[in-house]
């Protein structure tokens, strides 16, 4: 069994924040975009943690930051936070050049950074990373494979929904529609992803906790590690079920009212110690999603 003890609070943090920083839709006939949004996690009803996103894009260049902070109850007991930052090229046909990624972040006493800078082809050109020992310990990430976006402009990448899984699905059943794959490398562990979404919207459903009520669409996003495992002894790469239940998330989109972007209003993902919800608290645009007579609007 693979030793995730290590890792797993900042491996659910970052799971947590990647589709919550991720609003940035890619289109290079669209005018420079800012997107700034806000969001509560909560695990039994208790608010653990909140995450702020700032996306900006313009015609030919993007920028993603992201800053996560544990709170209440959780913070009573660990310490942490993680802020993440990535920029990139934006080229023809929503292709997207990585040109550095960092990550950096405390968990009590264990301190952490990542930083990756990347060639024009994008390809690592230089890989930091300053981590506890026992952290590092781990099996190495074959070169093909550190071949791909880092976790932040993957999700920037996906959310642009690059193969339509919504915008031309209306047609297909759930079962049927396509999805899209995708891989990344964030300097220690690489990981393939796959997001299908529902052809038709759903309904969210007016809560306390969040500002927006009305139809969204449900899309799920699923994540597995691929390379650069811990050690610990154990070969069994699969026995570890929480390591691929934590990385299992619903996920409710709704596009911007001018700008048609989808940005998550509610996310919802398993963990061995129970289920996890993110929801939207504050984002600076208007969210509007009209299906079968009913208009979704974000609340004052």
């Amino acid at each position: 069994m693979i030793n995730h003890s290590k890792t797993m609070p900042f491996c659910t943090l970052m799971v947590l924040g990647l589709f919550l920083f991720s609003s940035a839709t890619i289109s290079q006939s669209q005018p420079d975009t800012l997107l700034i949004a806000s969001y509560d996690v909560h695990w039994k009803g208790l608010r653990i943690m909140t995450i702020d996103s700032r996306s900006e894009i313009s015609d030919d260049h993007y920028s993603q930051a992201i800053t996560m902070r544990t709170r209440g109850l959780l913070k009573l007991f660990v310490d942490g936070r993680i802020v993440a930052s990535s920029e990139g090229r934006l080229g023809k046909n929503a292709t997207l050049f990585p040109e550095k990624y960092e990550s950096e972040g405390q968990w009590d006493e264990d301190y952490y950074l990542r930083r990756i800078s990347y060639n024009s082809d994008g390809t690592p050109s230089e890989i930091v990373i300053d981590m506890p020992e026992d952290w590092l310990d781990r099996e190495p990430v074959p070169e093909e494979l550190q071949h791909a976006l880092d976790p932040l402009s993957l999700i920037i990448y996906a959310i642009s929904d690059p193969w339509n899984l919504i915008t031309n699905a209306a047609n297909d059943t759930r079962d049927e529609n396509p999805s899209g794959q995708m891989t990344s490398f964030d300097g220690l562990q690489s990981m393939a992803y796959q997001l299908t979404c529902d052809a038709t919207p759903g309904k969210v459903k007016k809560r306390r906790r969040t500002i927006y009520e009305g139809p969204a669409y449900l899309c799920i996003f699923t994540g597995q590690q691929t390379a650069g495992y811990l050690r610990d002894g154990d070969d069994d790469k699969n026995s570890d079920e929480d390591e691929i239940e934590i990385r299992t998330i619903q996920i409710w989109l709704v596009p911007t009212l001018d700008s048609g972007q989808f940005i998550p209003v509610i996310i919802e993902m398993k963990s061995s110690r129970g289920k996890i919800k993110i929801f939207l608290k504050e984002f600076n645009q208007e969210l509007s999603l009209e299906y079968d007579g009913e208009i979704g609007r974000l609340s004052p």
